[in-house]
């Protein structure tokens, strides 16, 4: 019973968060301060918005979305590509089909990025309202103790 307890709070969790994201714009992240501002080389992807909406019409959003989400190797590769041919292509999952984008769509550099504190979403993120306190009230509401003939509790 306490592992599907355990599954279903985590089921509920991800479906709590992911409606509160997309109904409030909510972000459930947590904030890890430094004492002192660090400086962080990060990889930045910049899509040139005009010309990838030329090109892709209404798949632009998608385009820019994966080129968002791309990690650091992927970029790179992607940067390798960009600066010896002029074109690239790669997979974009929500249009199912690849890609072909130019240098001129999107610039992709490293920049040193001063920071004072990390962003991130904690893995366990616990609501107030849990599903175990729900069906704890269910059980209690639900199940009583009858007096028998004798007036003991059974």
């Amino acid at each position: 019973m306490v592992g599907w307890s355990v599954l279903i709070l985590q089921i509920g969790q991800h479906m709590i968060y992911g409606n509160l994201r997309r109904k409030v714009e909510l972000l459930l992240v947590a904030h890890e301060k430094f004492a002192e501002r660090r400086e962080v080389e990060k990889l930045v992807i910049a899509p040139n918005e005009k010309e990838l909406g030329l090109a892709f019409n209404e798949n632009q959003m998608m385009v820019t979305e994966s080129l968002s989400l791309m990690d650091e190797e992927e970029a790179l590769q992607l940067k390798v590509a960009l600066e010896s041919k002029g074109k690239a292509g790669f997979l974009v999952l929500k249009v199912g089909r690849m890609i072909k984008i130019t240098d001129n769509m999107v610039k992709i550099s490293k920049q040193k990025i001063r920071e004072h504190e990390r962003v991130f979403t904690p893995s366990v993120i616990e609501p107030s309202f849990g599903i175990e306190r729900i069906i704890y009230c269910l059980f209690e509401h639900s199940f009583y103790t009858r007096l028998s003939k004798a007036g003991m509790d059974n």
